[in-house]
């Protein structure tokens, strides 16, 4: 990988196990995103955004989509698992 964005960048890697390809979890400002990388370069293939959830915990992608939990602003009981096809 060519980047690293900060020192947490190894717990925020993630690999679909189905399709192969990895993506890097990023926060940027009040979004967040999944970056593809390249296996073999480290380039960037595209930035994935996740824009009406800012608070997301334990992604898991599978076969081309995201799993992940949402927990809005109103605490722990309000948390949901979503799920987005890319």
């Amino acid at each position: 990988m060519r980047v690293v964005f900060n020192n947490d960048w190894e717990s925020r890697m993630h690999r679909d196990p189905v399709a192969g390809r990895f993506y890097l979890e990023f926060l940027n400002g009040q979004l967040s995103y999944l970056i593809e990388l390249n296996s073999k370069t480290g380039d960037e293939v595209r930035k994935i955004p996740v824009p009406r959830y800012k608070h997301i915990d334990h992604i898991n992608i599978v076969n081309d989509r995201i799993y992940f939990l949402h927990q809005p602003d109103i605490g722990d009981k309000g948390k949901k698992l979503y799920y987005i096809d890319i």
